[in-house]
C-alpha cells in the first residue's frame, strides 16, 4: 500500500486530511438545525408574539399581564389619563392599590423591574415600573405621537 503525503495548503502549511469533511458535515447540521426552526408555521408555536402595534421600540416584547396582584383589580380598565394622575396624586401606589382603582393592565413588560402598560382611549399608553409589588419606581405616559411625559420618579 502507497503511503500518501498531504499536499501543503495554498499558506504553505501541511493540510490536515479530513477537515474539509468535518467543516461541510458541520455546516450540513447547521443548516438542519436552522430549517428545523423556521418550521412551516403549522402547529403549536414555540413563543408568544405580540402584534407589532403593541410593541414599543427597544423595550423589549409586551405580553399578557399575569400575576397575584390581578387578583383585587377593578372589574374595568381606565382608559384616561387622568384616572392615573388622580391615583399618582395621592402618593405612591403599590400595585395592588393601582389595580383596585384602575383595573388590570393590558400588557407586562420587563426582566428585572415589573412594567404594566395601560392602554388609553387617545392611543397613548401608562407605563408603570415596579421593583416589586410595594415598590413604584416610575410612571410614564406615552402619547401615540411618541410624546412622553413623566407622571411619577424619572
Amino acid at each position: 500500500m502507497r503511503e500518501t503525503q498531504p499536499r501543503p495548503t495554498r499558506d504553505g502549511r501541511p493540510s490536515r486530511p479530513g477537515r474539509s469533511r468535518l467543516a461541510a458535515g458541520l455546516l450540513l447540521v447547521l443548516a438542519l438545525a436552522a430549517a428545523a426552526c423556521s418550521g412551516s408555521g403549522e402547529g403549536t408555536p414555540t413563543s408568544t408574539t405580540v402584534p407589532a402595534a403593541t410593541s414599543q421600540p427597544g423595550l423589549g416584547d409586551l405580553r399578557p399581564p399575569q400575576g397575584d396582584y390581578l387578583a383585587g383589580c377593578a372589574a374595568e380598565t381606565a382608559r384616561d389619563l387622568t384616572a392615573f394622575e388622580a391615583v399618582l396624586a395621592e402618593g405612591e401606589p403599590t400595585l395592588p392599590e393601582l389595580c383596585a382603582v384602575v383595573g388590570p393592565p393590558d400588557w407586562e413588560d420587563g426582566s428585572g423591574l415589573l412594567i404594566v402598560i395601560y392602554d388609553l382611549d387617545d392611543g397613548g399608553r401608562v407605563w408603570l415600573g415596579y421593583g416589586g409589588p410595594q415598590d413604584l419606581v416610575y410612571a410614564r405616559w406615552i402619547g401615540p405621537g411618541g410624546d412622553e411625559r413623566v407622571l411619577f420618579g424619572f
